[in-house]
């Protein structure tokens, strides 16, 4: 049982505040076969992290990579779609957060793929 830090880790201005800010995967494990992974995101308060929000994903989901840009929190996972087996998610997203007057707000969804030639 535990949470963990996981690859990957991105850096960027997440807040607009020109401070260079964090983006985490933690990944949880609770027992048993699954566990999830979660991106954390963490602000740069003079020089000391502090939580901000979290994008939470479902059990077995895999962040493939993430990217700041222009406050822009960019999110690439395969998910799980109608018909998965729990342990192989396989549409491919990509999905763009931003920190919006106190909240993080999904801002866009796009290349949407379906990684599996069967479905």
């Amino acid at each position: 049982m535990g949470i963990f830090l996981h690859e990957p880790i991105a850096f960027g201005d997440i807040d607009g505040d020109g401070k260079k800010d964090a983006a985490v995967v933690l990944r949880t494990w609770g027992g048993g076969t699954g566990f999830s992974r979660d991106v954390a995101l963490v602000r740069n308060v003079q020089g000391a992290p502090k939580p901000l929000a979290t994008i939470t994903f479902r059990d077995r989901d895999i962040v493939n990579a993430i990217e700041i840009r222009d406050n822009i929190i960019l999110v690439d996972a395969t998910v799980h779609q109608m018909g998965d087996g729990g342990c192989c998610p396989s549409l491919h997203v990509r999905r763009d957060f931003q920190w919006c007057a106190g909240r993080l707000v999904l801002v866009g969804e796009s290349g949407v793929i379906n990684s599996s030639s069967g479905k």
